[in-house]
């Protein structure tokens, strides 16, 4: 089993959900700015650029692949914790736009 680039991609799209929702909330609370979209895909890409550096020429991606044991040392609370990660982001990158309405107000 490798450590492929789509997976690469997949770790930057999450990272960037993150570091997008709380910048961006962050901005809205301080100084009641946003970002705009250009500087949204200028973060997008340099943090694919950055997991792509440590993940593939580091081979840090198979590293982590072929470790025998997940962090938790079970399986099961290792998917659950994995999902629930991954629908958090997607929650945050659905409903920051209403966290900023509800800030600005």
């Amino acid at each position: 089993m490798g450590f492929s680039a789509t997976t690469v991609l997949a770790l930057s799209f999450l990272f960037f959900l993150y570091a997008f929702g709380l910048i961006d909330i962050l901005l809205s609370i301080v100084f009641h700015f946003r970002i705009s979209m250009f500087y949204n895909i200028c973060l997008l890409i340099t943090i694919a650029i950055i997991m792509h550096v440590i993940f593939l020429f580091n081979k840090k991606g198979e590293y982590i692949v072929k470790k025998e044991k997940p962090m938790i040392y079970n399986h099961t609370v290792s998917k659950i914790i994995t999902i629930t990660v991954f629908i958090a982001g997607l929650l945050i990158m659905f409903f920051e736009p209403m966290i900023i309405r509800l800030i600005s107000k």
